[in-house]
């Protein structure tokens, strides 16, 4: 079930269940709570070896099993000596007691003890041994009944480890390098490298690199294992297992839930499987630097010194949101009798609920998305309270009668109005049908006749070779009877079986696009920040041109001196680069930027045409739209979301793909009933006419079809 008094415990891995026992850094049994506890050999202003959780020859390690096929005394043996293993009596041992099964069994046993079974007598525990230990039940105190299990057990004395690692050159083993570089509310670790057989190294395997971290000083006073892991200033990152020995291989590469515009102070060290801390980043590393310097509590320059970093507020192109809620905004106050009742509604019916949490944290990210507009004008207030109120309504109610009583009443009110709904577009749809069947019957009777024409195909001439007498019909005669492709345009079978359509053009009613090209909105400036300035996009997305694709739809509309048509387009615009720091934006950032826009456009299309089959087709035309767009940070920070006006204006060349392979041409036609295939060479510039400058050029090409 558990087990206590071990510096690691791995016993619920169904696989290898274990424990350890580190015994780094001096003796600290006298600090010990009981013979029960670990004891912390960290010792305050010193950076030597040494294990929070340190085991001692006093020791007693505690394991709680249980048996649930017999009952019977608890047994330990181990294994590869199969020698019984001398249990203590003392507390609430079952020792010698007959445990009835599904009971718990509790075995102490001293660390002396085990050391002088699996370690050659070594009763004061100063030596690295690895040994398993058989547990179960029994009747006779020397034979195990019924299942039983095994845990390997290790204890390690890390004597080969060293105390501190200056610089590479002269470290042997471990990590002995890296560097912090400033995020957003975090720091991302950069520039390591290790030495030796990392992460394993005689027989100590590695299974954390610990960073510690100081708001104050890098001096040791304050910035030690054990000051900074009683602070909770520490993050624990594990190490993999790679093949190289020069680039450690961690599991994860930040520092987390640190303050912005908060200067730190950065050490490292590892941790083995026995929670043994060593290697710890020397002094002479952050004083030989020359951007560290000899003051330990203000760098020369906390952005180029390694070990130091100050966390920054980072930005895409979109400014951060406002410190403020779409609600309160739109209420003016956040002491609105409105607000309050959504604040009561959250703590109510959100908070306590794990999916409320969620929702709650994500409305805290994105909420306030808006407010930055609302804030700026009166009638967005207006709009937005009119949005609101059907919300308030429903948290209002909730506050009054629960949010299911609420949600049952609505969904009965909606349910009775749709059978309303739908009882009424019944008897509208039956009027409806007899309209109609009596509009066409007066139709037919007033309309011209026409006599349609029939095409009736001749089947080949045959002859009954067998006798008549096998036939309904006794005489041989032709019998004329349409085909089943006539309908689709069956002419002739000749005499070598070849099957001969008449083929008609579809009439051409619409044109659908799609083209690729290179756009580079070079003019793009983002959101004003709280110092008034401007992010530019190339200062963001420095490979800013990429890909856009482009789809058009045309309709048309009146024919002068060849076509005028109506278009409407869209398209996708999506690059990547990394943000800034807010307090200098000349300072690239390691938080990467997803930047999608996405443009919508109605245009007026004049096409040079005065032929069905012309070849070459020259375009062109212009109209408004709206570059809809978004940012997306990978370190799930919240999308933020924004829109500008936009003029496009294009002109092309489009060449007929029918004209050139006319068998195609045509069987496109008859199968998908696309008329005409082409491809278009198109030069567009867009216009940009919002503060969001959207102004670029896009060269590009794609297929054209016309239905």
């Amino acid at each position: 079930i558990n087990v206590f008094g071990v510096s690691v415990n791995n016993v619920n891995d169904a696989t290898t269940p274990a424990i350890f026992g580190g015994i780094g850094g001096s003796d600290c049994s006298a600090d010990a709570v009981d013979i029960n506890s670990t004891c912390n050999s960290c010792q305050e202003d010193t950076l030597a070896i040494c294990n929070t959780n340190r085991v001692y020859p006093e020791l007693e390690i505690r394991i709680e099993f249980k048996d649930n096929e017999s009952e019977g005394k608890t047994l330990i043996y181990e294994t590869t000596k199969n020698v019984a293993v001398t249990l203590e009596t003392t507390g609430d041992s079952t020792k010698d007691k007959v445990i009835a099964k599904g009971n718990t069994h509790i075995a102490l046993i001293k660390w002396s003890t085990l050391c002088n079974i699996l370690n050659e007598a070594d009763t004061s525990c100063e030596k690295s041994f690895t040994g398993s230990l058989r547990i179960g039940t029994t009747d006779n105190n020397t034979d195990f009944k019924g299942t039983t299990k095994d845990i390997s057990i290790k204890l390690i004395n890390p004597t080969e480890a060293g105390d501190t690692v200056d610089i590479c050159a002269n470290a042997t083993r471990g990590i002995c390098q890296f560097s912090v570089y400033p995020g957003d509310e975090k720091v991302y670790l950069e520039d390591l490298q290790s030495k030796g057989s990392f992460p394993n190294d005689s027989n100590t395997q590695f299974k954390f690199f610990r960073i510690i971290y100081s708001k104050n000083t890098f001096d040791k006073s304050e910035l030690n294992p054990r000051e900074a892991i009683a602070a909770g200033n520490v993050s624990n990152i594990q190490i993999l297992e790679g093949d190289s020995n020069t680039l450690p291989d961690l599991a994860d590469d930040t520092i987390d839930d640190l303050n912005n515009d908060q200067l730190y102070f950065f050490r490292g060290m590892l941790v083995d499987e026995a929670n043994n801390i060593m290697d710890i980043t020397a002094d002479t590393v952050y004083e030989n630097d020359a951007y560290c310097g000899g003051d330990k509590s203000k760098p020369e320059n906390d952005f180029l010194c390694p070990l130091t970093a100050t966390p920054d507020q980072v930005i895409g192109l979109l400014a951060e949101d406002l410190n403020c809620f779409i609600s309160t905004v739109a209420y003016g106050s956040s002491f609105a009798g409105k607000v309050n009742d959504f604040r009561k509604f959250r703590r109510k019916f959100l908070l306590p609920y794990k999916w409320g949490r969620m929702f709650n944290k994500a409305y805290y990210k994105y909420g306030a998305i808006l407010s930055q507009k609302i804030a700026k004008s009166e009638m967005a207030k207006s709009l937005a309270r009119l949005l609101l109120f059907p919300t308030w309504l429903f948290a209002k109610a909730s506050l009054m009668w629960g949010p299911m009583k609420v949600i049952f009443s609505v969904s009965l009110v909606l349910l009775i109005l749709v059978a309303v709904l739908l009882k009424l577009s019944f008897f509208m749809r039956k009027s409806f049908i007899k309209i109609f069947f009596l509009t066409f019957f007066i139709t037919s009777l007033s309309a011209p006749k026409v006599q349609a024409e029939k095409q009736d195909l001749v089947e080949p001439k045959m002859r009954n070779s067998l006798p008549s007498s096998r036939y309904d019909n006794p005489t041989n005669r032709e019998i004329r009877v349409p085909h089943p492709n006539a309908k689709k345009g069956l002419t002739r079978i000749t005499s070598d079986k070849v099957y001969l359509y008449e083929t008609y053009e579809s009439p051409k009613t619409g044109n659908m696009s799609f083209r690729f090209g290179l756009y580079d909105p070079q003019e793009l400036e983002g959101s004003e920040n709280d110092k008034g300035e401007r992010t530019k996009f190339v200062d963001i997305y420095e490979s800013a041109e990429a890909p856009m694709l482009l789809i058009d739809f045309e309709w048309k509309w009146v024919g002068f001196l060849g076509e005028l048509n109506l278009q409407l387009g869209t398209g996708l615009f999506l690059t990547q680069g990394n943000g800034v720091f807010q307090d200098n934006p000349t300072r690239q950032a390691k938080e990467k930027f997803t930047f999608i826009a996405i443009p919508f456009t109605g245009s007026v299309l004049y096409k040079l045409r005065f032929s069905e089959h012309q070849w070459f087709i020259p375009y062109g035309g212009g109209g408004l739209g709206v570059m809809g767009f978004s940012e997306i940070r990978d370190d799930n920070a919240g999308p933020k979301f924004g829109g500008a006006l936009i003029a496009p204006i294009f002109g092309g060349l489009a060449l007929s793909i029918n004209d050139l392979a006319p068998t195609m041409g045509k069987t496109l036609d008859r199968e998908y009933g696309i008329n005409t295939a082409l491809f278009a060479m198109e030069y567009r510039q867009i216009l940009g006419l919002s503060t969001f400058d959207f102004t670029g050029e896009i060269i590009n090409a794609g297929l054209m079809l016309e239905y």
